[in-house]
């Protein structure tokens, strides 16, 4: 009878220590990540108001691979874009990683890229993106430093390529070789952009 007591307390001990231990990360979770980190909406809308930006919708995200994925919002009302890296560590918890906030966007740019990267654990993750106003453009490619070539996401006037590197085995420190190609919905090149020229902007008439 003794023994069986004593098991029971010895068990329910096990049981209060987990509830502690359970309790104790769950705290140190919220205070590390704060009650919004479950949804990404509120993780951008968290990071532009730290930013001193105003809210807007949450455009795209694309996954640039081992956990990391990278999103972008553009506000027309204000001709503004921002753009940053988020992980989610656990599997369930947003963070944001690295961005860049209040880039002006200028409808006078016919086409021009940004390049963004950061060091997330054993990766570099770079990111592409640029302005796409022509509406003849239907398309854009990017052959990125290896040869690679890759078709971008395009939506609503903006493009985007992402992709991670190795930073121990393959880390381009520069974009150098890099070439992004604008083509019609007929496959016909309109434009192309590499280091050297990175804006093609609208041509204004002469009086």
């Amino acid at each position: 009878m003794i023994t069986s007591q004593r098991r029971k307390s010895k068990m329910s001990g096990h049981v209060a220590r987990w509830i502690v231990i359970v309790l104790l990360s769950c705290v140190l979770i919220w205070s590390y990540y704060g009650n919004n980190a479950w949804s990404l909406e509120k993780v951008v809308s968290q990071t532009l108001a730290a930013a001193e930006q105003p809210d807007v919708r949450l455009e795209e995200r694309i996954s640039s691979g081992h956990g990391v994925s990278f999103v972008w919002l553009v506000d027309r009302e204000h001709a503004l874009m921002h753009h940053f890296f988020v992980s989610r560590p656990f599997g369930v918890l947003w963070e944001n990683r690295s961005g860049v906030f209040g880039e002006s966007l200028d409808n006078a740019t016919l086409f021009n890229f940004k390049w963004h990267r950061t060091i997330i654990g054993k990766y570099m993750h770079h990111a592409y993106i640029g302005q796409a106003n022509d509406p003849s453009i239907s398309s854009v490619q990017l052959t990125w430093q290896d040869g690679r070539e890759e078709k971008t996401v395009l939506k609503d006037g903006v493009f985007v390529a992402v992709r991670a590197f190795h930073k121990d085995i393959e880390e381009p420190s520069r974009h150098v070789n890099v070439q992004i190609k604008a083509y019609d919905d007929q496959g016909g090149l309109l434009y192309e952009l590499n280091d050297d020229k990175r804006v093609v902007r609208q041509v204004e008439p002469t009086s």
